[in-house]
């Protein structure tokens, strides 16, 4: 339902966390190509990742976090 009601969205991967969700280069790459400027990474997963919030800031992008 969230991509139908989304106005763009990106194939991040295959359906497995590992291969989709938690592929931060193909999160990245997907923030690329949207010309996104930001990320919000939620609650858990990447969110509680150190190593996405590091990858997205040297990837010249904005790492939006609750703190």
């Amino acid at each position: 339902m969230h991509v139908r009601l989304s106005d763009e969205s990106v194939c991040i991967g295959a359906p497995s966390p590992t291969d989709s969700y938690l592929n931060i280069p193909s999160i990245i790459s997907a923030m690329e190509v949207t010309h996104s400027d930001a990320v919000h990474p939620g609650y858990g997963f990447l969110s509680e990742n150190a190593d996405f919030a590091e990858q997205v800031k040297k990837a010249d992008l904005f790492y939006w976090s609750y703190c």
